[in-house]
């Protein structure tokens, strides 16, 4: 089966499943994400493992597995609170392990693997409940916002559709203008073909996806603040998948794993999304704070 062939089959079967579970949300949504994080991280662990370094890899799932709990049950403040207890945890059980020789490796690769895998990929669940999570905040004024939040489950539906609608697209644009028109080279050691031109292409393409689901989808935030929100994910969409790059470049692998035939792992497609995900969602919280606080001047 051609690469192009097996990408679109794959896709075919699994942007449907996503979809329908983006849709219903809550704990479906949840359990999907689960799924993402253990999966992305065993491919962390494989990357450091080639490296030979040794992770404490049921400490990393389990506390991985609370994190996305965590963030399904509340809100960013219990989410890096228990953040923080995670990389406490993790000192603490290095203490019984006879292996000293390999204390910072092992503890720097669990809780990177925490961190970069788990805690950013958990936030889709975060961006997913923000509208429920405004309301239960500001419940008490819920009538002087509701021109801002009408329908708080739609909310966060909304917003997750555009940050992965601008992603995926700005992508795909600069794929196809680096590779028809690309000269300059944008990270030649971490990427060599991705240029300047494809990125370009791909922040400008960022903007106009982000300003044009806003009208679709009827986000209540001002087209100014939308323009803004897809510049930061245009730069930042980039900036996660060079990241993800360096980490294969490292151990001289093309692809993370191969879960999804044609497109690699789970960080191979995720990787844009780690970053911008957490961007779009302490965006979203920060605009709609002051939107609120203007309420009451």
């Amino acid at each position: 089966m051609g690469d192009l062939k097996q990408r679109v089959m794959t896709a075919i079967v699994a942007l449907p499943i996503a979809l329908i579970l983006l849709i219903l949300g809550g704990v479906w949504f949840s359990l999907l994400i689960l799924f993402l994080v253990l999966v992305g991280q065993s491919e962390f662990y494989r990357i450091v493992e080639i490296k030979g370094v040794t992770p404490m890899k049921i400490t990393g799932y389990t506390l991985a597995t609370f994190l996305v709990v965590v963030a399904h049950f509340s809100n960013e403040y219990y989410l890096n609170l228990f953040l923080t207890m995670a990389i406490l945890f993790i000192f603490i059980m290095q203490l019984y392990r006879r292996d000293v020789k390999t204390a910072i490796s092992t503890i720097s690769s669990t809780i990177v693997s925490i961190v970069y895998v788990a805690w950013l990929i958990s936030h889709a669940i975060l961006l997913r409940n923000i509208g429920n999570e405004l309301v239960g905040k500001y419940g008490i004024v819920v009538q002087k916002i509701a021109d801002l939040i009408t329908r708080p489950d739609y909310m966060g539906l909304a917003y997750v559709i555009l940050v992965v609608a601008t992603t995926f697209l700005a992508d795909t644009a600069a794929y196809f203008v680096g590779k028809t028109w690309g000269r300059h080279k944008l990270a030649p050691v971490v990427s060599p073909k991705k240029t300047w031109e494809g990125a370009i292409a791909g922040v400008i393409s960022s903007i106009i996806v982000a300003l044009l689901t806003k009208y679709i989808m009827g986000i209540k935030m001002d087209a100014l603040y939308i323009g803004i929100l897809g510049l930061l994910l245009g730069i930042f969409g980039i900036l996660g998948d060079l990241s993800e790059s360096l980490l294969k470049r490292d151990v001289d692998i093309k692809d993370s794993g191969n879960i999804f035939p044609g497109h690699g792992g789970v960080l191979d497609r995720l990787d844009s999304l780690m970053f911008n995900v957490p961007i779009t969602y302490y965006f979203v919280k920060t605009y709609y704070y002051y939107e609120i606080l203007k309420l009451f001047k």
